[in-house]
């Protein structure tokens, strides 16, 4: 038993030792290392557009905005995927090109993200059918492909 027992463990150690690698990626814009002072001296778009590149986003609500966003997304194993190391710049500029604040957002800056409820929402009105129902309902709703 132990002779079968042994080849079978140093078969299967290696994947459970890969299952346990890290991977950190980035996600988004990758900002220098200077960006807070990059910012800060930029005057107009121009100065904008040659330190940071084009935006991520852009909003014309409420005045031009242009956004930066970052983060690193860190894979482990088999545990569910998390976002850490959040960066944003956020700049507001007026129609001519004026750059009237540029703000670098770090991690502690960000609210706390809201648990998603594990409850469901009833749909009002909506027809909830077994399993037996569904396989019946679905009988001659499609047609072969090409016909």
């Amino acid at each position: 038993m132990k002779s079968v027992l042994l080849p079978f463990t140093f078969f299967l150690l290696p994947f459970f030792l890969l299952s346990c690698a890290t991977q950190t990626r980035p996600r988004g814009y990758v900002f220098p290392e200077n960006a807070a002072e990059l910012a800060a001296a930029a005057k107009t778009q121009a100065d904008i557009e040659r330190a940071f590149g084009s935006p991520g986003a852009t909003s014309l609500h409420g005045g031009r905005y242009w956004i930066y966003y970052s983060m690193d997304e860190n894979l482990r194993g088999p545990f569910p995927l998390k976002y850490d190391n959040r960066r944003a710049l956020i700049v507001k500029m007026d129609d001519r090109g004026k750059v009237l604040f540029a703000k670098l957002l770090e991690e502690k800056d960000f609210p706390k993200t809201p648990k998603p409820s594990n409850d469901a929402t009833p749909v009002p009105a909506a027809i909830e059918l077994n399993m037996f129902q569904e396989l019946i309902n679905n009988i001659g709703r499609f047609t072969p492909g090409g016909v």
